[in-house]
């Protein structure tokens, strides 16, 4: 079935998740420290997170996948002759419909209206650069409290996956919370598995997961667009997915 493409990756990353939590418990203190072993895993989540943040505020150019057209297979900001179920013409606004369906997917600041989950995503990316420039070229050290901050990031982690399927999320600050949570969950497991490992091999790891789990995220959010509009009521809105599931 369409909607359930997205459990595959969603288990991977899941498990991978479980794993790292493994890998780090078996692993603390046994890796050689080398003093590059900081600043090369830093630079590499760094480059990470200045990408995220850079397709975040700039979805039109660097993440067209998620992006909705028409049916004719044009992509398109204005608006369709079918009225959503507030009675207006959909139009796309923080790259989704502007139908109430997708009201937990947009913030609205003032006159400008955001996709929430862009958003969290961008200002956790933020975040997480500040963090790792004070952890890992800094010099910045964790005495004490990186068991707290480990799962502090699991949870994080684990939330921003399962955000679709464990939570009735309704407002777009929940959702914003949620994604923020996601990346400064994925900034803290790195640092707290570090802090306690010293172990190149499983800070490798751990960004290549950061990697999946960004497909991930992108996946379950286009599970979640189209549960959403294949249980739309509306027969002749001309928005769909530029890829179907």
């Amino acid at each position: 079935m369409k909607g359930f493409t997205s459990t595959p990756p969603l288990l991977i990353s899941l498990l991978g998740l479980c794993l790292v939590a493994v890998l780090t418990f078996n692993n603390a203190n046994s890796g050689a420290d080398y003093p590059w072993r900081k600043p090369l895993i830093g630079s590499i989540f760094s480059s990470v997170c200045i990408l995220g943040t850079l397709s975040a505020f700039f979805p039109s150019k660097c993440s067209q996948i998620i992006h909705f057209e028409t049916q004719n297979g044009e992509r398109t900001s204005s608006g369709s002759d079918s009225l959503s179920p507030l009675g207006k013409k959909p139009q796309l606004r923080g790259h989704h419909p502007s139908c109430e369906k997708f009201s937990a997917h947009i913030l609205l600041i003032g006159n400008r209206t955001l996709c929430a989950g862009c958003s969290g995503l961008a200002l956790g990316a933020i975040a997480s650069l500040i963090g790792t420039s004070l952890y890992f070229f800094a010099n910045f050290s964790l005495n004490s409290g990186y068991l707290f901050i480990f799962w502090a990031g699991f949870i994080g982690v684990a939330g921003g996956l399962l955000q679709y399927h464990l939570f009735k999320v309704k407002e777009g600050s929940v959702h914003f919370l949620l994604n923020s949570a996601f990346v400064l969950g994925a900034f803290l497991l790195l640092m707290g598995a570090d802090a306690m490992t010293s172990n190149l091999s499983v800070g490798i790891y751990i960004l290549s997961l950061d990697i999946f789990w960004i497909y991930t995220r992108i996946e379950l959010s286009r599970w979640n667009h189209s549960v959403i509009c294949s249980n739309c009521k509306l027969e002749k809105c001309q928005y769909h997915l530029r890829r179907s599931l």
